[in-house]
């Protein structure tokens, strides 16, 4: 870490770079990278003559492994379950053991948040700012991975409240703990899959003397949650177009429900919703049709709090005419539609007068053509969407920004490329609803 006494004056870009070994010594097989980043620049109190060149220590990562069982320290990644834990970051420890066909345990400490530096190689100092989990695999079908899944999760997580230093923010302390479960079916041909998750967690505000500067507060009451979801996807129709096209029809369907006040400090989530939605693609060969739907209840449960009851639809066609008449003179089409729909949900009219109450229609169309000449590439892209106010009150604001690029582009050897962009954007009032 850079001490404040050797702050750059005006520090150049971060030179990165990066180093991995790996050695094997009797049955234990060890394997580590290291990455470092390299700043120059002046102190205040050296001549630029004088330039120290400054190593930090950017991320590392060092695995060992005996028979079935993996230790691993440094810049880690742990967790699976969107509700409970999910690709969280930090340097800590992680072990994982498989302890029989088709059984495996993995074991994670890490800090409460990404750092880098030599001086916390582990992150583990601060017990209030740690994440523990705990996951449980079990493959029912171990012969056909993921066929027959069941994931257990547990998480114990406590953050003090700090925030990224290029970060302006007032954040409080907090902890979060509890499990969930996952359920993965899938048919051996991959044609049907079904993720299920379901957790519970508990949220309880954390001691922020700094915060509170010796105040009688209230503290904040715990809450115990909990949150579900649900995807199905299925592929429709699959076989061959002829001699050399392929075509298929895959659905996607999502459902995800959270109770309000649900939290876990190592997942994003989003508290008290109700989301639907699906998509349906169509492949005909190179050509591709998109449709999708969605449908979204926002803070439904809490009479204080104004609600949204959010709609939408959306269709994508990707046409490559270079692919399907065999020339490349022609372009690449690309063309979208989008509509969505935002209404807020009132259940209090003294807290939120009617006139308040947003009510927004959103409609979007977008096009853009591409084309790949010899070294040349030209591209247009054209976009329009019209924002119109339901609201009685607020019929005057709706507005009509329309945006157009073109690119022009030229290969003159394997590392020169020389591009030209030129774009033009406009909104339009429209003054009625």
């Amino acid at each position: 870490m850079l001490s404040a006494p050797h702050r750059l004056v005006a520090p150049e870009a971060p030179v990165c770079g990066g180093a991995a070994a790996a050695t094997r010594l009797f049955q234990w097989w060890a394997r580590g990278l290291l990455t470092s980043a390299i700043f120059t620049g002046a102190p205040h109190h050296l001549p630029a003559q004088q330039t120290p060149i400054l190593v930090d220590l950017s991320s590392y990562r060092v695995e060992a492994r005996l028979g079935k069982a993996t230790l691993s320290v440094g810049n880690l990644q742990f967790g699976g379950h969107r509700l409970v834990a999910q690709g969280f970051s930090a340097r800590g420890l992680a072990a994982s053991v498989a302890i029989a066909r088709g059984v495996s345990v993995e074991l994670a400490a890490t800090g409460g948040s990404s750092s880098v530096g030599w001086s916390d190689l582990v992150s583990l100092s601060e017990r209030q700012h740690q994440m523990r989990s705990a996951t449980l695999q079990l493959e029912f079908l171990p012969s056909v991975p993921g066929a027959t899944r069941l994931t257990l999760t547990w998480l114990d997580g406590s953050l003090l409240p700090r925030s990224d230093f290029n970060r302006g923010a007032v954040v409080a302390a907090e902890r979060s703990w509890g499990g969930g479960a996952q359920l993965h079916l899938a048919l051996p041909s991959g044609r049907l899959g079904l993720e299920a998750g379901w957790a519970r967690m508990r949220l309880d505000g954390g001691f922020d003397a700094e915060l509170e500067e010796g105040l009688a507060v209230e503290p904040v009451a715990s809450s115990t949650s909990s949150g579900h979801y649900a995807e199905l996807q299925a592929t429709l129709l699959e076989g061959r177009l002829g001699e050399h096209a392929q075509g298929a029809q895959r659905l996607a369907l999502q459902h995800q429900r959270v109770d309000p006040l649900y939290r876990s400090v190592a997942a994003s989530t989003q508290a008290d919703v109700d989301q639907r939605a699906g998509q349906l693609i169509a492949q005909l060969g190179s050509v591709t049709v998109q449709g999708s739907w969605e449908r979204t209840v926002d803070n439904k449960r809490l009479p204080t709090v104004l609600g949204s009851h959010g709609e939408r639809q959306g269709v994508n066609l990707a046409l490559p005419l270079p692919q399907l008449l065999s020339t490349s003179w022609l372009p690449s089409l690309q063309a979208g539609w989008d509509r969505s729909r935002t209404r807020g949900l009132a259940r209090d009219g003294a807290l939120f007068p009617p006139d308040t109450v947003p009510d927004l229609d959103t409609t979007s169309r977008s096009a853009s053509l591409d084309w790949g000449v010899g070294a040349w590439q030209v591209g247009y892209r054209w976009s329009r969407s019209l924002a119109d106010n339901r609201n009685p009150a607020q019929a005057q604001v709706d507005l009509e920004p329309t945006s157009q690029r073109i690119a022009v582009a030229r290969v003159l050897g394997q590392r020169v490329n020389v591009s030209l962009d030129a774009s033009r954007e406009e909104t339009r009032e429209l003054g009625s609803g």
